[in-house]
């Protein structure tokens, strides 16, 4: 009795820590951030998801960008989702790239689709880059805006998450850097398959 016991919490303990990555999606980004050069002319530096997998090897020596990838959590932010770092063999976060924050969307009745509007909190500023504060605590550095679709099986689970978003956001300035604006665009895609 105690070894069917056992076999059956290490079975549902599996399906539980599978369940748990069920909401991760691989996201594809680009951006372009807007900064002034020494002569104070406006410049701006194209990026994609290597600057983020390299922001999370820079706070975390010893990893390798092959074995990392950029996703979306659904269940992050209490549910608004974030741009997360995670390495790709177990959907373990490394970094929180950004967090969305007091959503609004226009939606359909079966809440597959929707056009949604968030805030977003950049991860790793030091300085309030704005002036508007949700709850008191989190500081509000840009927004996103986009259309999404939602697919759920029988048991109301994310089964897909395309979001098609546009963000911007600020960076405010420090003793090495003037202040910069990023632009950019993400596409959700596929779920992050664990290994």
């Amino acid at each position: 009795m105690n070894f069917s016991r056992c076999l059956a919490a290490a079975f549902c303990s599996l399906i539980l820590s599978a369940a748990g990555h069920a909401s991760l999606f691989v996201a594809h980004i680009s951006t372009r951030t807007y900064s002034l050069n020494d002569k104070g002319e406006l410049r701006f530096r194209p990026g994609n998801k290597d600057q983020f997998l390299d922001l999370a090897i820079e706070q975390n020596p010893g990893l390798v960008a092959s074995e990392l990838d950029l996703v979306y959590d659904t269940a992050a932010g209490g549910g608004a989702g974030a741009l997360e770092v995670v390495r790709k063999a177990d959907g373990s976060l490394v970094l929180t790239v950004m967090t969305f924050v007091a959503d609004t969307e226009a939606e359909t009745n079966r809440d597959t689709h929707a056009y949604r509007q968030t805030f977003l909190s950049v991860s790793g500023t030091t300085v309030v880059s704005g002036t508007t504060v949700v709850s008191g605590t989190t500081s509000i550095d840009g927004s996103a805006a986009g259309p999404v679709h939602i697919d759920y099986d029988s048991h109301a689970n994310i089964i897909s998450y395309h979001w098609d978003g546009d963000f911007q956001y600020s960076i405010p300035s420090d003793p090495d850097t003037l202040n910069r604006v990023v632009v950019g665009h993400f596409t959700l895609g596929r779920e992050l398959k664990i290994k």
